[in-house]
């Protein structure tokens, strides 16, 4: 929600659609009741971030094994570039259906 450029997107899903994620998609067992047997994940767009910072600064998310660092980082783009960008070609999974969330 604090992302001005609404670079960031949050899906859960059958971890079917998995089979053909690419190599560095990462997810998450989604962690909610009403999610169970699901994965869960967050996904910055990488050629709309403009590196502003505002989603580190104020994630509440401790990395447990590296202390200073969260669940989210800062990094260098160019390296990072292409396999994010079909990260997020992948993340256009049909969104799952919310009727039955209570």
């Amino acid at each position: 929600m604090v992302c001005p450029h609404s670079v960031i997107r949050i899906k859960a899903y059958d971890p079917s659609i998995l089979t053909s994620a690419p190599e560095t998609f990462r997810s998450t067992e989604a962690r909610d009741r009403e999610w169970t047997g699901m994965r869960y994940t967050i996904q910055v767009a990488p050629e709309d971030c403009t590196g502003c910072a505002l989603c580190v600064d104020v994630c509440p998310a401790k990395n447990k094994s590296e202390t200073r660092l969260k669940a989210i980082n800062m990094m260098p783009q160019p390296p990072l570039r292409e396999s994010e960008r079909a990260n997020w070609s992948f993340l256009s999974i049909p969104e799952m259906d919310r009727r039955g969330l209570r």
